[in-house]
């Protein structure tokens, strides 16, 4: 009999354990399905952990400039946001914050509004009194990845990409939804140019 209740206990310690290692297994199983979903529904995070997907990005943006042949102000602001999600800071002698940020003063000929600050970005948002001034900026480019009247991609180095491009204050209001465009900012916003300048890392 004492045999008999020792291997029924031994069974059932058996059982036991192997409940518990199928119960960790599934639970780890559980976990990766869990975080391989939420990578694939937050591309904004996944971008900034997985290379691959932030070329896969850049590529798609490159084709479709070069098949528009111009920047699409829209896609731009989209793309600049998903290849390395980061941060947005305004510069607060020209921004107020009111319920809404409010452009309040632009006293400079190139006046710089909103700074966007990632692991692979960096880049600026300004208002420009002339082209002239993005002309300056380009005139020592030389061998363009694309290149039209108003917007220049370029290779910096070996392993950052630069975007330059000025846009009418209409374009500009399409892709920059921060500002409400009241009539006291479309007053000082008048015959000016949106100027955006961005440096990618590719590493």
């Amino acid at each position: 009999m004492s045999k008999t209740i020792k291997g029924h206990k031994r069974d059932k310690n058996f059982t036991s354990q192997v409940y518990t290692f199928l119960q960790a297994k599934y639970y780890l199983i559980l976990v990766l399905i869990l975080g391989v979903a939420f990578l694939a529904l937050q591309p904004t995070v996944s971008s900034n952990l997985i290379p691959q997907k932030r070329q896969l990005l850049l590529t798609t943006f490159l084709n479709q400039v070069n098949q528009d042949q111009h920047i699409s102000a829209q896609k731009f602001w989209e793309f600049r946001e998903f290849y390395s999600p980061g941060t947005f800071t305004f510069n607060s002698e020209s921004v107020g914050v009111y319920q809404t940020f409010r452009i309040i003063n632009l006293p400079t000929p190139q006046t710089d509004l909103i700074f966007f600050t990632a692991p692979k970005t960096k880049s600026l948002d300004a208002v420009i009194n002339s082209p002239r001034i993005y002309l300056d900026k380009i005139s020592s480019i030389s061998e363009p990845v694309f290149q039209n009247s108003s917007s220049v991609i370029y290779y910096n180095t070996q392993s950052s990409l630069k975007i330059i491009f000025y846009k009418s204050i209409d374009e500009m209001r399409s892709a920059n939804g921060f500002f409400d465009y009241l009539p006291s900012e479309l007053e000082f916003l008048d015959g000016k140019y949106w100027l955006n300048e961005t440096e990618l890392r590719l590493d």
